[in-house]
């Protein structure tokens, strides 16, 4: 048996390791991203679940406004990514209420 390799016979090989690297960091990428991007499906008005599933999910409206100015608003529940249509309107009412005391 002739076990004479040259360079070109490990080429596969590299390539192979080279490619396996490759997906394992993407993939690893991919989870920490997804992690960081995570959404907390809370209403921050109210707290109620928004979430997929829920009643609540159908009309909520994405808040994007980020955690420290929500904190800074005063509001109660300001890791809440979301708004309740329900708190929505209540908005939409006080901002119209205040509006016509100020004309």
């Amino acid at each position: 048996m002739n076990y004479n390799y040259n360079r070109n016979d490990y080429y596969f090989l590299y390539e192979f390791i080279i490619m396996y690297v490759i997906i394992f960091y993407i993939f690893i990428l991919r989870v920490n991203i997804k992690e960081k991007n995570q959404k907390t499906e809370i209403c921050n008005e109210c707290g109620r679940d928004v979430s997929p599933g829920t009643e609540l999910f159908v009309n909520r409206i994405f808040d994007l406004s980020d955690d420290n100015y929500r904190k800074e608003m005063g509001k109660p529940f300001f890791k809440g990514d979301f708004i309740c249509a329900e708190c929505e309107s209540d908005i939409e009412k006080e901002f119209e209420r205040f509006n016509t005391l100020n004309k």
